[in-house]
């Protein structure tokens, strides 16, 4: 099993819609593949960490760099693990306001949530992307 982690920017043809387009196809997919992970979304950034056997994620994330909506994919992460960070999640969005940076208290708030759905054994470079 292993992870991939990855930055994407929006394309020209992205719209905010395609949001909910992209959420329940992976939630869909993902069951069938064994895969869990979160996407966050924030003015046109993507960021996103994605879980399962290797060869089921392999062929996803070939999928996810053809895909119409991304463009300069930078791969962060792809290494193996022995235990999912996300293991309840098919697949989970974040959708983050940019002025979010301007309110601390609700940045803080969600910093928490997030660390709160990490299992204690996540590894070091996952709770530092997150």
């Amino acid at each position: 099993m292993k992870n991939i982690g990855y930055y994407s920017s929006t394309s020209n043809d992205f719209k905010e819609s395609d949001i909910k387009d992209i959420l329940e196809t992976s939630i869909h997919k993902n069951k069938k593949l064994n895969v869990t992970g979160i996407l966050i979304y924030a003015d046109g950034c993507f960021f996103q960490i994605i879980e399962g056997p290797d060869e089921n994620l392999d062929n996803l994330y070939k999928a996810i760099k053809r895909d119409y909506r991304h463009q300069g994919i930078i791969t962060l992460i792809d290494e193996e693990i022995n235990n999912r960070n996300f293991p309840d999640w098919s697949m989970s969005v974040l959708k983050l306001d940019p002025n979010i940076l301007n309110h601390k208290e609700v940045f803080e708030l969600t910093r928490m949530a997030l660390a709160n759905k990490l299992p204690d054994t996540a590894p070091e470079t996952i709770k530092i992307f997150m």
